[in-house]
């Protein structure tokens, strides 16, 4: 890994740290009870904060043994990659949704133990399209198979259909809201259009509060 990420790591015991370990249990909770292990943070508008916040709950979800999988489903800006960067070559989400790349191929190590990254790969003119592919599903389902847990980084449902498309391959939504910039009428919104198409909400996480 490029960059380093996590702070908390000097700050273990911080209110930001709690508060991760706190969302970890709720997650670990949900997939004891619903078997719900592939989780999609979806941010109501743009959040310059949400990538930031994706690689953390990653490392937090990756203690313990556990095998988690950061996927960066922006195909469009691959905010996540940018955040995480890596030394090595991947076809990304690009090359395994459109076929010819496996697993392998595609997925990159993050430099914390037992966390992977699968970056975004090629920008894609319509990535809605590539994830609401028969094709494109099964391959996105099939990452259950491989780690213990999945979380699905998205760009923000105000400008684009992706998350939504998106949030019919996973088993359960985190609405990430920003504190000092998400207004009511925005998660609302973003909430309604993640409803309307019976995306499973697991609930919203409150970022970035003084």
């Amino acid at each position: 890994m490029a960059k380093a990420v996590f702070q908390m790591d000097k700050e273990k015991q911080s209110p930001s740290a709690e508060g991760y370990k706190a969302l970890r249990t709720n997650l670990v909770f949900a997939a004891q009870e619903q078997d719900c292990r592939m989780i999609l943070l979806v941010s109501p508008q743009k959040d310059e904060l949400a990538a930031q916040f994706a690689a953390n709950l990653g490392v937090t979800m990756a203690c313990g043994e556990r095998k988690v999988l950061l996927v960066d489903g922006d195909l469009r800006t691959g905010a996540l990659t940018k955040l995480l960067g890596s030394d090595k070559e991947s076809s990304g989400l690009t090359g395994l949704l459109e076929g010819g790349k496996n697993l392998e191929q595609a997925v990159v190590p993050t430099g914390t133990p037992n966390l992977d990254l699968l970056p975004g790969g090629e920008k894609c003119a319509d990535p809605a399209q590539l994830f609401s592919g028969k094709d494109g599903r099964a391959a996105l389902r099939a990452l259950r198979d491989a780690y213990d847990y999945v979380i699905v980084f998205a760009p923000d449902v105000e400008r684009f259909t992706d998350a939504v498309v998106l949030s019919q391959s996973v088993d359960g939504a985190v609405l990430l809201l920003d504190a000092e910039a998400t207004k009511l009428r925005k998660a609302e919104s973003c909430k309604a259009k993640l409803e309307a198409v019976n995306a499973p909400i697991l609930g919203a996480v409150l970022n970035n509060l003084k």
